[in-house]
């Protein structure tokens, strides 16, 4: 790399991480939290009985005896423990709100905010998603998050191409007992765990911008690449419709054609139908599925008839299909198992790292400039 042009990156490097770098910290600390959301949502969950699970029917009774004809969007496991149903739905101002019912009672343990307006007035992890996704602004700030994932990618691309060590300088690059000066660890800090975080972070950059314009990457892909279109229910930027009304096939029957599909996927999420889309989707996790609970197969069923209608199989779908379902378990670090989350977490955390030590070493090195340039004016005075 030439001096002119190492400057030139360097400058770059810089700017983007003054301007943009406090947003970057934010992304790091709301990410690193909602990589054990679940956990944490236990923590505050009512205590519930354990046992076989009651029919889904009984599930969406209960639901309705407490909401009444609210719209309801899905029935889902809390998570793996498969204990607690959320049950999502619209109240009369289209506020989006979580019923919780016990998964083996079927009674109603307890409810929260999917849209709080601050972390105090809802569930609070809901709240760090929303300002993790799009800073608690809709599609706009998704979009806008999306590109600073872009910008955050060619920083963190600019920065190892700048600290990656010559050969036989590894160890120089770690040796933290030589950093005397406060610049000089401030810079040896930065740079080593650029270095150790820089990949991991790279990725996790791609992922998240590539999961907010997921909808243009399954046109792109699908014009080069084998592909499989579905009935995708998870298009979150689409509100539910009004619920359709004389289903003939119930959530229960629904469920039980899905399953008898794949009879040794245990479901996950069950979408309701829709005046707009009058099926049930119905979300199964099968073996050598990317999502590590969640599953991303899905069956969707009449709601009418009870005839299949579309059929998905994450574990045997076009290669297209299953990198880009493995975009959030990648993201999230589900995809390595425990390892693989603590390492996402670390990798976030390391973000405001980044965003410190690099503000830091800015201002030091302009109160320096600062100084020097005093000093001299003090020297020429009084040389005059």
């Amino acid at each position: 790399m030439t001096v002119g042009l190492r400057k030139v990156v360097f400058q770059i490097h810089l700017w983007l991480g003054l301007t943009i770098g406090l947003l970057w910290a934010m992304q790091g600390l709301t990410g690193a939290t909602l990589v054990f959301w679940r956990e944490i949502d236990r923590l505050s969950m009512s205590v519930v009985t354990h046992g076989p699970p009651a029919p889904l029917d009984s599930v969406v009774a209960s639901a309705r005896a407490q909401i009444g004809a609210a719209p309801i969007d899905r029935v889902a496991y809390k998570d793996q423990t498969r204990d607690l149903f959320d049950v999502y739905y619209r109240d009369p101002s289209g506020h989006l709100r979580a019923l919780q019912i016990d998964a083996s009672s079927a009674r109603v343990a307890g409810g929260y905010d999917l849209e709080p307006s601050s972390p105090f007035t809802g569930a609070a992890t809901r709240w760090i998603y929303k300002m993790h996704m799009a800073l608690t602004l809709g599609d706009a700030g998704e979009t806008l998050i999306g590109i600073s994932g872009l910008f955050l990618l060619s920083a963190l691309g600019f920065g190892l191409w700048m600290g990656w060590p010559r050969r036989h300088g590894w160890s120089a690059a770690f040796a933290v007992q030589r950093w005397k000066k406060r610049e000089h660890r401030l810079f040896g800090w930065h740079r080593m765990i650029g270095l150790v975080a820089g990949f991991a972070l790279c990725l996790n950059a791609l992922t998240g911008a590539g999961m907010v314009f997921e909808d243009t990457l399954r046109q792109g892909i699908a014009m080069v690449m084998p592909y499989q279109a579905f009935n995708n229910p998870m298009g979150h930027h689409a509100p539910p419709g009004p619920s359709l009304r004389n289903a003939g096939v119930s959530a229960g029957q629904a469920l039980a054609i899905a399953r008898a599909r794949f009879p040794k996927a245990p479901w996950t999420r069950i979408f309701m139908p829709t005046a707009a889309k009058p099926y049930y989707s119905v979300r199964l996790r099968r073996k050598g599925d990317s999502r590590a609970w969640l599953g991303a197969t899905t069956v969707s069923v009449d709601a009418r008839t009870g005839a299949i209608i579309d059929v998905y199989d994450a574990v045997d779908a076009p290669f297209s299909n299953r990198l880009l379902d493995a975009l959030y378990p990648i993201h999230i670090g589900e995809f390595g198992g425990l390892i693989g989350r603590l390492l996402v977490l670390c990798a976030g955390l390391s973000l405001p790292f980044f965003y410190v030590t690099g503000m830091w070493a800015w201002l030091s090195k302009r109160r320096q400039k600062a100084q020097r340039a005093a000093d001299r004016s003090s020297r020429f005075r009084d040389g005059v």
